[in-house]
């Protein structure tokens, strides 16, 4: 656990002409384990696109969900992926995408 990481949830809110805008609001700071387990690169259409899987481990909490979003080490993660892996409640092992700038 020696990454910090900070949480993040998405606000949506419906702006002028119906359109939904999306916020990023930050939970707080947290302490995790950060390991990249797949990298790959590949050509999308007419695009290179990079896409690389991370593993994080954190202490359980019960407000980390799928489609929130991690900030580790500079990088974006989008949460695709949360399991309790022995059911006690001590650790969160999420599974997340890169997003890229």
């Amino acid at each position: 656990m020696r990454d910090r990481l900070s949480l993040h949830v998405a606000d949506e809110s419906v702006g002028e002409g119906g359109r939904v805008a999306t916020a990023w609001t930050t939970v707080g700071p947290l302490w995790g384990a950060v390991d990249a387990v797949q990298s790959r690169d590949g050509r999308e259409g007419e695009a290179d696109r990079a896409a690389a899987v991370w593993r994080i481990v954190i202490r359980y909490r019960a407000d980390v969900a799928v489609g929130q979003r991690l900030v580790a080490r500079g990088r974006t993660l989008a949460i695709s992926a949360v399991e309790d892996p022995d059911g006690t409640r001590r650790w969160l092992v999420c599974r997340c995408a890169e997003i890229e700038p």
